[in-house]
């Protein structure tokens, strides 16, 4: 495995709507070693999720995961999950405006309106239909990563300019604001809050249920994900 080079806003590479994945090319060596390549590079980056735009691959692959990640403290654990010609679908009216960052968005974060209740449909790295419903922050999650796949940054959704901040900014002025207290320092009291990281979306708990097929999408199958 490898860490790639993450591009940054104004690589034409991210402005690219990418192409669907077919199960035949999924199931070669060389995509398979990209994906762990993707999920190492997010993982060093100490990403929420990383998708293969942003180290210049302009595929509909993405991958999300969550567990006591330092960038976000506040955000909720969620498993490692590869998606794969991943579609979302909007569950309720229900939206929050809430911080986002980026890193291919170096040292800024701004508000973003998210829907906060939905399902993803996708294959997984191996091309198993995959269903995930999700509320609260997981659910912005994706749909911030998806983005990527559609040539959007968080900034392109920034819908107030004067949100825009540095982390420095968001540390200091924003981020203990929006909890109930300040962040704790040890590690019983961060679960402790992780637990309560609603407050984050306007009290939406956050919560995913997550669906696996066992039956393999055959090569000959469309490039599209197959709804379970």
């Amino acid at each position: 495995m490898a860490v790639l080079p993450i591009l940054s806003i104004g690589d034409p590479t991210l402005r690219e709507v990418s192409r669907a994945v077919s199960a035949e090319e999924l199931a070669t060596p060389a995509m398979q070693g990209f994906i762990d390549d993707l999920v190492e590079t997010m993982h060093a980056a100490h990403g929420a999720g990383l998708a293969a735009p942003q180290v210049g691959r302009p595929v509909r692959i993405c991958a999300v995961h969550v567990q006591q990640n330092p960038r976000y403290p506040y955000k909720p654990d969620f498993p490692l999950t590869v998606f794969v010609n991943p579609t979302l679908t909007l569950l309720s009216d229900e939206a929050e405006s809430v911080y986002e960052g980026c890193l291919s968005v170096p040292d800024l974060r701004g508000r973003v309106q998210r829907a906060m209740h939905v399902r993803v449909d996708a294959w997984d790295r191996h091309g198993a239909p995959l269903t995930i419903e999700a509320r609260g922050l997981i659910a912005g999650t994706f749909q911030h990563e998806f983005d990527h796949l559609d040539g959007l940054l968080f900034v392109d959704r920034v819908t107030d300019p004067r949100t825009l901040c540095t982390w420095a900014a968001f540390d200091r002025f924003y981020r203990e604001g929006s909890w109930p207290r300040p962040w704790p320092s040890t590690a019983s009291t961060r679960a402790e809050s992780r637990n309560r990281a609603w407050v984050w979306a306007g009290g939406y708990s956050p919560s995913f249920s997550m669906r696996r097929s066992s039956r393999i999408t055959s090569p000959s199958s469309a490039t599209e994900p197959v709804r379970s």
